[in-house]
């Protein structure tokens, strides 16, 4: 069960992806839902979705399958148009069976592998070194060429995240923070959610950033409670 607010959020997202003709999991469906402000886990936000396979999405001509997913345990259901390829998904998300040109990335929540070497930038051994917000620095990193920022994984492992699960952009109490996808933190905004790639890495865009009004060459770092903050270096 989730609140109504965020029930109407799930249901404009599947609306817009049935009118997209778009195949779709209820993953995808609580991640877009997340960006227009859905602020409840997934566990809690996907029931809308399945449940809309009895009330709509039969009589709008979609069907539905489980998939098996690259680095996914238990397959989920895969919504789709009647007359289209389940498998197109499956190939969509899996680097190894596109040309990289075709991927989930284009939806926000899957960042896959990057050629450039500017994805391994040197991360500064900050050790206890504390930060503008008075909180303990656990790395410092530079964008990359493409002005996109990589998360470090030792951030990754303080969030307690891992590959299948994923993380979340927002904004609370006027900073930007890092947290993770079943991590709900009262009173702040989600801008973005992002799913680890299969590497463990998440690369964050620069228009998510700057829209929030953060823009530079290198970022921190810092620990919160239940989260991280990511403050210019």
């Amino acid at each position: 069960m989730c609140s109504s607010q965020n029930e109407t959020y799930v249901r404009q997202v599947v609306t817009d992806f049935v009118a997209q003709s778009k195949q779709f999991t209820a993953w995808d469906a609580t991640l877009e839902a997340k960006k227009l402000g859905a602020d409840e886990g997934h566990r809690h936000l996907k029931g809308v979705v399945h449940g809309m396979w009895r009330t709509d999405l039969q009589n709008q001509g979609y069907s539905r399958q489980t998939v098996h997913l690259p680095k996914v345990p238990i397959p989920p259901w895969l919504y789709y148009p009647v007359g289209t390829d389940p498998q197109d998904y499956v190939r969509a998300l899996d680097p190894g069976a596109t040309d990289g040109t075709s991927d989930a990335a284009s939806d926000g929540d899957v960042d896959l592998p990057s050629d450039s070497t500017d994805d391994e930038e040197e991360e500064d051994d900050v050790g206890t070194a504390t930060g503008s917000l008075g909180a303990k620095i656990i790395a410092t990193r530079s964008v990359t060429r493409e002005r996109r920022l990589s998360v470090p994984r030792k951030v990754l492992k303080f969030l307690g995240v891992h590959p299948v699960t994923g993380v979340i952009l927002s904004k609370f109490n006027g900073e930007i923070i890092l947290h993770g996808m079943h991590t709900h933190v009262n009173g702040a905004k989600s801008l973005v959610a992002y799913r680890i790639n299969k590497d463990g890495r998440v690369r964050v865009n620069p228009a998510p950033l700057v829209k929030a009004g953060l823009s530079s060459n290198s970022y921190k770092f810092q620990e919160g409670r239940h989260f991280v903050y990511i403050t210019a270096a």
